[in-house]
């Protein structure tokens, strides 16, 4: 104990610990910001992409939405009026999309949700009059696992670095 008694290590001590204790506290924040920043990144191409979908005029074919879902690592399906699938690029949904985008209404922001235990980001637009029989949605379904694995691996590696 004779280490402790030592005024030059009770100095370093009270000096270290609130230092080292801030480190942490500001790593945990940008870890937190930076995995935000990540997954709000994969949500808003998944925006960008379904106004071009609905505000194109582009013909709404199997072919275009498998090259549309192929760009954007995503699966996108095309709902008529009452919720039925018109078209899909064969991607993951899922089974309960339909109700909750009937439950957040009108509203087009990002619902996060998870299929088979993956976090997923879902986007939808209206499409109205698009299918002859009524308002259609549009719906774009993006995985977050590679926005969260890469925010992991960033995180570590700051971790090791600090």
């Amino acid at each position: 104990m004779r280490f402790l008694d030592s005024l030059r290590t009770r100095f370093l001590l009270a000096a270290f610990l609130p230092l080292l204790l801030a480190m942490a506290a500001a790593w945990a924040v940008a870890t937190a910001v930076f995995s935000h920043m990540l997954q709000q990144r994969v949500a808003d191409q998944l925006s960008d992409a379904a106004d071009v979908l609905t505000g194109s005029g582009l013909p709404y074919t199997p072919e275009l939405l498998r090259r549309v879902a192929d760009l954007q690592q995503a699966g996108i399906k095309l709902f008529d009026g009452q919720g039925a699938e018109v078209i899909s690029s064969n991607g993951p949904l899922p089974p309960s999309i339909m109700a909750e985008l009937r439950a957040q209404g009108s509203a087009v922001t990002p619902v996060r949700t998870e299929l088979a235990g993956e976090p997923m980001v879902v986007v939808s637009r209206p499409l109205v009059g698009a299918m002859g029989s009524g308002p259609a949605i549009v719906v774009l379904a993006g995985s977050l696992r590679d926005a969260r694995s890469a925010a992991r691996r960033a995180a570590l590696g700051v971790g090791l670095a600090v």
